[in-house]
This record gives C-alpha cells, sequence and structure tokens, in this order.
C-alpha cells in the first residue's frame, strides 16, 4: 500500500487568506550546514571591554588600514619578486656564467706556475731531508 499523497499546495489567492499562525514553522528551524548559533557565537567572542567603545581616531583606522594592506599585499609582492628574480637570473645565467669560467680560468691560469714551483719546491726538501 502506498502513502497517502499531501494535499495539494496552497493556491496564491489562499496563500493571502492564510492567518499568521498558519504560516508559522511549528518546531525550530535546522540551522544551514556553516552557521552556528547566536549563543555559540556569543560565547566564543567575549564582550568588548568598555575601552574598545570609543570611536577610532583617524590615525588609527589609517596604521589599521596599512596594516591590512600590508599583509594583504606581501604574499603577493613576494611571489612577484621571485617570478621576476627568476627570469633575469634564467636569461642572464649562461652570460654570466661564461665571464665567471673566464674570470676563474685567467685566474688559475695567473697562480698555477707559482702553485706549482712551490709544490715541487716542498717536494724536493722532503726528498732531501730523508736520510
Amino acid at each position: 500500500m502506498t502513502a497517502p499523497r499531501p494535499a495539494a499546495p496552497p493556491t496564491l489567492t489562499e496563500v493571502i487568506h492564510l492567518p499568521d499562525s498558519a504560516m508559522a514553522p511549528t518546531e525550530p528551524m535546522p540551522l544551514a550546514p556553516d552557521s552556528m548559533p547566536l549563543e555559540d557565537l556569543e560565547a566564543a567572542v567575549p564582550a568588548p571591554l568598555p575601552s574598545d567603545l570609543r570611536p577610532m581616531r583617524m590615525d588609527e583606522i589609517d596604521a589599521e588600514l596599512l596594516a591590512r594592506l600590508l599583509d594583504g599585499l606581501r604574499p603577493r609582492l613576494h611571489d612577484w619578486l621571485e617570478a621576476e628574480l627568476r627570469l633575469a637570473l634564467t636569461e642572464a645565467l649562461p652570460a654570466l656564467s661564461e665571464r665567471i669560467f673566464a674570470t676563474l680560468r685567467a685566474q688559475l691560469d695567473g697562480e698555477l706556475p707559482q702553485l706549482l714551483e712551490h709544490a715541487l719546491a716542498e717536494s724536493r726538501a722532503r726528498r732531501s731531508g730523508k736520510p
């Protein structure tokens, strides 16, 4: 056996003539999934202190606005700076590495003879010092 069908919804004319008591919900409405009861909210947020009730001065408003702007912009600026720096280094790295290699080669070529002479002198001094 099937369940009885609910009554047809009222027409617009019938709704207009319904008394307020007929339209009122008979039980509490359920909360939306992302909401919380006011009682919980009041318990979570302490009441403001009387000193917090005074109006904010313009310099305080400006300081708070500046702090919020900085907090919002700082991560974006850091990401932008990192991306620009990586791009610049990627483009400049081949030329920079060639200059560094050339400088190191020239320095090594300039110092190598002196280093070899010093190493040979130490080696001869050790051999002549041995019995």
